[in-house]
């Protein structure tokens, strides 16, 4: 499912409905004609946690539009495999579009997420996230794609992510975001470090056996991934008619 945020200015905007709506792919295509489409005069940036596609974890993506720095759609399964899902992601990316025809794609490339890379390679889209070196004082940028969660890397988004929550800068519209953020808490590892993590509890909107924090790890990465973006370069950068003057991805 895709919930838009808001409506934006475009051809048409989805009628005004509740922010924590959901519409179903069926219910946008029903007029084709009439599609919505968000603003191609702006910036858009996906970011997504991977899961197996046999319903016991969700996969989850986050849509933010980097020119209002306001989260815009979200779209969640537990049954797409990670194959589908990065297909679905590459369609979701050209779909919203923007100033390089094509949203900036992030994820997470650890267990399942490795196939998303295949699949981005394959099919050749063009703007996603590679690999920074964060220990680096220059913050070197690799060739390597794919954001890669460890235990201080997560607990670094995670606090980016927080931190951007309290100062009201993360905006989104999206209650059931806001309640997973709410069930995340941090553990004792053990070995004096603290790790971040969400209680299992039944999935009631996409038949997950147990949340894992999906929504949340989406919202965090896709809030590092449009700080990051402007970082791979404006080639090829295409500007549709009426695009502010000196806009940049």
């Amino acid at each position: 499912t895709v919930m838009p945020a808001s409506p934006t200015p475009c051809r048409r905007s989805v009628s005004a409905a509740p922010a924590t709506r959901c519409s179903t792919i069926a219910e946008l295509k029903r007029d084709a004609t009439n599609l919505w489409r968000p603003d191609q005069r702006k910036t858009y940036v996906i970011a997504s946690d991977i899961g197996r596609g046999t319903g016991s974890s969700n996969s989850a993506a986050t849509v933010w539009c980097v020119d209002d720095q306001l989260k815009v759609a979200r779209i969640v399964s537990s049954r797409h495999t990670p194959d589908e899902w990065a297909r679905l992601l590459i369609m979701a990316g050209y779909w919203f579009g923007g100033t390089r025809r094509c949203a900036h794609l992030i994820w997470e490339a650890n267990g399942p997420g490795g196939e998303v890379w295949n699949v981005v390679r394959r099919m050749r889209y063009p703007w996603y996230y590679k690999r920074i070196v964060e220990d680096d004082i220059n913050r070197k940028r690799s060739t390597k794609p794919g954001w890669v969660s460890n235990q201080a890397s997560k607990a670094n988004l995670l606090i980016a992510y927080a931190s951007a929550l309290s100062r009201d800068e993360f905006k989104k519209p999206d209650r059931a975001a806001l309640e997973e953020a709410e069930s995340y808490v941090w553990y004792d590892s053990g070995g004096g470090e603290r790790v971040a993590g969400v209680g299992e509890r039944e999935d009631d909107t996409t038949g997950a056996q147990a949340a894992h924090g999906d929504l949340v790890i989406a919202d965090a990465l896709v809030w590092y991934g449009q700080q990051q973006c402007h970082r791979h370069g404006d080639e090829g950068l295409i500007r549709p008619p009426g695009s502010p003057p000196g806009m940049v991805p």
